[in-house]
């Protein structure tokens, strides 16, 4: 088997178990936010950190969360989610 055919499976495992990403994951259904996307660095620096053995939350500031909704382009749409979902500092446990 190629090595790059189980790199989805440690990608999740990784995601998984970050306490923080995990944390995010296991409460997504909460942000009740349409098409909504975990992206960018903290998917990946989450992955990079397991590879080279980094604490899982080394180089980790924050958590981007992409949605859209076509039905509902207004700022008040998410407004009120914001403090569920705002910038937090993480101490690594």
């Amino acid at each position: 088997m190629h090595m790059y055919v189980q790199l989805p499976e440690k990608l999740e495992s990784s995601l998984r178990d970050s306490p923080v990403i995990s944390c995010v994951l296991d409460n997504w259904t909460e942000l009740a936010l349409p098409n909504c996307w975990m992206v960018a660095g903290a998917v990946f620096q989450t992955f990079w950190n397991r590879v080279h053995g980094y604490s899982s939350l080394y180089g980790i500031d924050d958590i981007d969360l992409v949605y859209f909704d076509p039905y509902d382009l207004k700022v008040a749409r998410w407004q009120p989610k914001w403090p569920r979902i705002e910038y937090r500092r993480w101490e690594d446990p």
